[in-house]
């Protein structure tokens, strides 16, 4: 009975303060369905295999040690064990059904998830050893991975001389003012709006005409993908700019518009 007093005081918590902030009767968790699922508004961004969660996102949570998290899964030893499996059970279930999947989005699960972990988790040489493997994944992940997306924005905000920059790429590719801070540039980006315009589609169709259409920033950035996928693109932008940096940005990626480096062109003067 605690359980359901403390349930029905958080629901009702929350659809009174969404009500007051919408202006309207609003119950969170049913627009989330309405928009991600029934309207599938977060295809926009992307989508993914109903796989991804299994095969991709648990395993670069939990590392080497989700083969204890399986084991605790299939063997509930208490009721307590059985209600947080459940959780996360149910809750993986949900993102699973929107297109759009990001390891993040289950994130907030991780504390539940290392509990069951750590129950079925002893000691032992063999149980350390295996551990430790996975701190070569990790490293991976923490220092190569789709660094220079981040290393880019960087740069951008440290440089001079320059008054506009141009990221042609696949949206959301970069960070934007978290890591630039520069409020003195112009900054564009292809923009995906769900249910709007979607300038990504137009800008891959044909991105030499896309590019002669717009007034071109003094930066412009790209994934050498572009270029190799668009050679007379590449010829096009040498004509008014020259290569000033290309980073390193990942062995392999699942989005075949985002391999190779990121090459970043600066306007000749």
């Amino acid at each position: 009975m605690l359980a359901v007093g403390v349930g029905l005081f958080a629901l009702i918590s929350v659809v009174s303060l969404d009500s007051m902030v919408y202006g309207s009767f609003t119950i969170t968790p049913v627009r989330f369905i309405q928009s991600n699922i029934i309207n599938s508004v977060s295809h926009f961004y992307g989508t993914s295999s109903a796989l991804y969660y299994v095969t991709q996102a648990w395993p670069i949570l939990l590392n080497t040690s989700i083969v204890y998290t399986y084991k605790a899964v299939v063997d509930m030893r208490t009721p307590t064990e059985k209600a947080l499996r459940n959780t996360l059970i149910f809750v993986t279930g949900v993102y699973t059904l929107i297109a759009h999947k990001e390891w993040r989005f289950i994130q907030p699960l991780l504390p539940i998830a290392m509990a069951l972990t750590a129950s079925r988790m002893n000691l032992s040489k063999k149980t350390v050893k295996w551990l430790a493997v996975g701190v070569i994944p990790a490293l991976y992940l923490l220092t190569t991975h789709m660094r220079g997306q981040v290393e880019v924005s960087e740069w951008v905000g440290e440089v001079s001389g320059v008054r506009s920059v141009g990221f042609y790429m696949p949206c959301h590719s970069t960070p934007w003012q978290s890591h630039i801070h520069r409020p003195d540039l112009t900054l564009y980006a292809v923009q995906c709006e769900p249910g709007g315009y979607n300038e990504e589609d137009v800008f891959y169709a044909s991105p030499v005409e896309f590019m002669r259409k717009r007034h071109l920033e003094d930066v412009v950035i790209v994934f050498e993908a572009l270029l190799i996928d668009y050679s007379d693109l590449h010829a096009e932008l040498l004509k008014q700019y020259e290569v000033t940096l290309s980073l390193f940005n990942t062995v392999l990626h699942e989005d075949s518009r985002r391999r190779g480096d990121i090459v970043v062109f600066r306007r000749m003067h």
